[in-house]
């Protein structure tokens, strides 16, 4: 694994099982799926940040959140539905022109069941430069259930 997740959790573990069940394919946008095998009585709380937004050697709008649900039931999970209250709608991955290589990261949270999960009117306005430490901390995120992190660069380069 290239660098750290937020919160300091470094282990990799499968999160999601596919795109679509097929190839992942240049110019293809395809909801990425999975299951897991933790508790379905719980909710959950999926992350999807790039670390490298604008490019690893200038990230100035790291991290830039991707993807963000909340409310997910692990019934759902179990059944490779990512279902729940979307705070942030997915964008696929989009590095731009020669901006090099960029690390996508998924992470999956136990959601605490009496937290508000939220995004604060600061955060709605904008993916970039987003918080997640601050976030993970402010709703009572623990540490990561599940994670996944790969790299991609822009198709042209």
């Amino acid at each position: 694994m290239v660098g750290k997740l937020p919160g300091g959790h470094t282990d990799m573990e499968s999160l999601l099982t596919g795109c679509g069940g097929g190839p992942i394919v240049t110019g293809v946008s395809v909801l990425p799926a999975g299951t897991i095998t933790h508790t379905t009585k719980k909710l959950y709380v999926l992350v999807m940040v790039d670390p490298d937004a604008k490019s690893r050697t200038n990230p100035e709008f790291a991290y830039w959140r991707h993807w963000l649900v909340a409310d997910i039931q692990g019934t759902s999970l179990a059944k490779g539905q990512i279902g729940g209250t979307t705070l942030t709608d997915y964008r696929p991955p989009t590095p731009p022109s020669k901006s090099g290589f960029h690390r996508y990261q998924f992470m999956l949270f136990e959601q605490p069941a009496d937290a508000q999960v939220t995004l604060t009117e600061a955060e709605t306005s904008s993916r970039g430069k987003w918080d997640v430490d601050a976030f993970l901390k402010r709703v009572g995120l623990g540490a990561p259930v599940a994670t996944l992190q790969y790299l991609t660069q822009n198709y042209k380069d």
